[in-house]
């Protein structure tokens, strides 16, 4: 299978080594001009042809496209790479503003948007234990520019749009038909930390997505039904606890602990440690899209847009 390729950015590589790895022939690249890094990759993965202009990319015989360039960038790519009628893998967010509402109602049966997060073999292990669930709470605590004390208002809008998107399509993929209530909240900045508590629910669920700019902290998923507690913590590994042990109290620790337990214990697939999380079997389901297949796990160009609906009116809440 020939592969086209747009951007020459870190993530690239590591969608080539996925790629390569599953027999595709990386057949041509192309990013924009005096770009340093597609002269490295086209050395590192011996690619045939490159371009300046991903119109020209376009004119090879191609089987499947890849398109992870710049975010700004992606929707006018994809927009051109359609009418090859080919299956294309298209990095997210896609949307960077309201423009996602003409697409509400897309169809784009070949196009792949780039969540990566829903194939992580941890999500797949939750999403079977969520079908066997009675219904209960959940807490997704979503840690944003940790590293970054009192971020300014544009790095926390930059990172919405860019990296809570990934939050957003991974808790909308695991609970079905999920509703958001944004209609009263507001951000705070208090000790120079902004956060928000959004209330979310479907038939079986109510929880509450905990989102924070600054604050150290991890990304992490915990559910409550009343047979256990589960989740992902941090999102690349699975939990269940299903009973409670006592630690007495020691010289050391002089204070009776009670730690939740578990008999069995979760191995992360070797794909995921391999290569980035969720990156191979997302290029797995591309191949199978090659060969004729449907897409069963990957975010559509639809998904894609009401993620970005969501998040833009978070957005709309910050105020300046």
């Amino acid at each position: 299978m020939n592969i086209g390729v747009v951007g020459a950015g870190r993530i690239v590589r590591f969608h080539l080594d996925t790629l390569v790895d599953l027999g595709f022939a990386i057949h041509g690249i192309s990013a924009r001009k005096n770009s340093v890094g597609i002269s490295n990759l086209v050395n590192e993965y011996k690619i045939p042809n490159s371009f300046d202009n991903h119109l020209e990319l376009f004119n090879l015989e191609l089987d499947a496209v890849l398109i992870a360039s710049s975010s700004n960038s992606l929707l006018e790519i994809l927009r051109d790479a359609a009418s090859l009628d080919v299956p294309i893998l298209v990095e997210k967010p896609l949307f960077l503003d309201v423009s996602s509402q003409d697409f509400l109602q897309a169809k784009y049966p070949n196009v792949m948007v780039g969540y990566n997060r829903r194939f992580y073999s941890s999500v797949k292990k939750l999403k079977e234990r969520l079908e066997s669930s009675s219904g209960g709470n959940f807490v997704l605590n979503v840690p944003e520019l940790s590293w970054e004390k009192n971020p300014s208002r544009v790095s926390v809008i930059e990172n919405i749009r860019n990296n809570t998107v990934h939050s957003i399509d991974l808790i909308r993929y695991l609970f079905d038909d999920l509703e958001f209530d944004l209609s009263e909240l507001s951000f705070n900045g208090r000790n120079q930390n902004i956060n928000l508590l959004v209330p979310v629910w479907n038939r079986k669920f109510n929880g509450v997505i905990n989102l924070s700019f600054g604050a150290p902290a991890k990304y992490s998923l915990d559910i409550y039904d009343n047979e256990s507690n589960f989740g992902l913590s941090p999102l690349e590994d699975y939990y269940e606890f299903t009973s409670i042990k006592v630690h007495e109290p020691t010289e050391s620790n002089p204070i009776r602990r009670y730690v939740p337990f578990s008999n069995d214990e979760f191995k992360i697939s070797n794909e995921d440690v391999k290569f980035k999380p969720g990156f191979y079997l997302q290029s797995k389901e591309l191949l199978e899209l090659c060969s004729g297949g449907k897409p069963k796990i990957s975010a559509s160009v639809r998904d894609a847009a009401q993620v970005s609906q969501i998040v833009e009116r978070l957005i709309r809440l910050i105020k300046p």
